[in-house]
């Protein structure tokens, strides 16, 4: 046990210890769990070690690099705080954070906009067209659950059927699949899909489905399907593309088969908040986007589109205590789970450091850490022993992290956002 004393910056007092040890501040390169790069975190430790956090991917040390992974996005021998190494941290499938230094636009920017879509522009006025064909890739999925009795291993509980929504995506190097919500085939017996404006019913198999972020994959083996031989509206079914992150006040509409009838709805409103929120699903909490449209029971998997016709979302759960309150998985986190499936053919989770937090909200507490005046972080109470960040004690109790790849943590855990919005230091490392 040690006690530490109000003391100036960079120096700490252990009891019954006459020496001062200098406490400057430490820049680890942190491979979290499951992530493809390396997180650089700024540490205030008392004694100042060099360590190296192993994990389930190979490293590379050498002179001058903090380090390097083979087969993510960082190459042998860059050193972590480049240019080149930062970029790699800063985009992940395309991802930009958007007050990571050297983003251009800063904290105002917009996430995953490029230049050319900074301007607004709505959809050509009566382009039927393209509306006939991102309404032919939302198809109606038809399941039976099956779940296991808990009080009764040896048996399940009565089946029961549900209906919900998907669209159809193109995954680079696996080809064309049906995304939907995890909870709308979790326990399947059986799946179907059935385009729009079809009668035939296609069975569907389960490719991945990633319970924390409350997406599913399904694939379908027979052609007839994606031919639209089925008798169907329109031919081949297409795939929809993705967009930006909405912005607040963007319009969006929601599309998917709700209660209340058999044919495709529609509903309009627009975003009304951005913020980390707990996923009923798993109970896990990931980014989400909050609307104003209507989520009904049926909607859930049916893509959340802007003016230009792209999926900015997937309408997941809606807040049953207040009115127009609907949640969406955000295009980055369904962006997250794609690339997930495509680098390792199945779902194998989302980033976590594997530690627990206190705020540094407290003056008093701040203090006896021995931060400085205009310091801010958040402290480690404790560290899983099963994370890689526990390997070598990198990361252990009583550290300050200050900031994440040289993105500065408020005292109340959280980190900027865009432009007026902030969220927790965890929505990065999951991103």
């Amino acid at each position: 046990a040690s006690k530490r004393n109000n003391l100036p910056h960079g120096k700490t007092k252990k009891l019954n210890v006459v020496p001062k040890i200098n406490a400057p501040t430490r820049l680890s390169s942190v491979l979290v769990m499951g992530a493809p790069t390396s997180i650089l975190l700024h540490l205030r430790r008392a004694a100042p070690r060099t360590v190296a956090l192993l994990s389930p991917r190979r490293l590379i040390r050498n002179a001058g690099t903090q380090a390097s992974l083979i087969g993510g996005n960082m190459r042998a021998g860059e050193n972590a705080d480049t240019g080149s190494g930062r970029a790699s941290r800063q985009m992940s499938g395309g991802l930009l954070w958007p007050s990571a230094p050297g983003v251009a636009g800063g904290y105002g920017g917009d996430f995953g906009r490029s230049d050319g879509d900074a301007e607004h522009v709505d959809a050509p006025e009566g382009d039927r067209g393209l509306l006939s064909a991102v309404f032919d890739s939302v198809v109606k999925i038809h399941c039976t659950h099956s779940e296991p009795d808990y009080l009764m291993p040896w048996q399940r509980v009565r089946q029961w059927t549900s209906s919900s929504s998907g669209f159809v995506v193109d995954v680079e190097g696996i080809g064309r699949r049906i995304l939907t919500n995890a909870h709308s085939v979790d326990y399947g017996s059986m799946s179907l899909v059935q385009r729009r404006g079809a009668e035939k019913k296609y069975p569907a198999a389960v490719e991945a489905i990633g319970s924390e972020c409350d997406l599913a994959l399904l694939r379908v083996e027979e052609e007839d399907f994606w031919a639209g031989a089925d008798g169907g509206d329109g031919g081949a079914v297409p795939a929809l593309r993705f967009g930006p992150l909405p912005r607040l006040q963007d319009e969006v509409d929601v599309l998917g088969y709700p209660t209340g009838g058999d044919s495709l709805s529609v509903t309009s409103g627009v975003v009304s908040r951005t913020e980390m929120q707990e996923y009923v699903h798993a109970g896990m909490s990931l980014l989400a986007v909050q609307i104003d449209a209507a989520i009904n029971s049926g909607n859930s998997g049916g893509p959340v589109v802007n003016a230009r016709r792209e999926v900015v979302g997937v309408a997941f759960q809606s807040l049953g205590s207040a009115e127009n309150i609907g949640y969406v998985v955000p295009v980055t986190v369904v962006r997250h789970f794609l690339e997930d499936v495509r680098r390792h053919r199945g779902y194998t989770g989302f980033c976590s450091l594997g530690v627990k937090l206190n705020l540094l909200q407290n003056a008093a507490f701040r203090k006896s850490l021995g931060l400085r005046d205009g310091t801010t972080g958040v402290a480690i109470r404790s560290v899983d022993p099963t994370f890689p960040a526990a390997t070598g004690q990198l990361l252990r109790a009583s550290d300050v992290i200050t900031a994440a790849d040289g993105i500065p943590v408020a005292n109340d855990g959280k980190i900027p956002f865009r432009h007026g919005e902030r969220v927790s230091l965890a929505c990065y490392v999951q991103t």
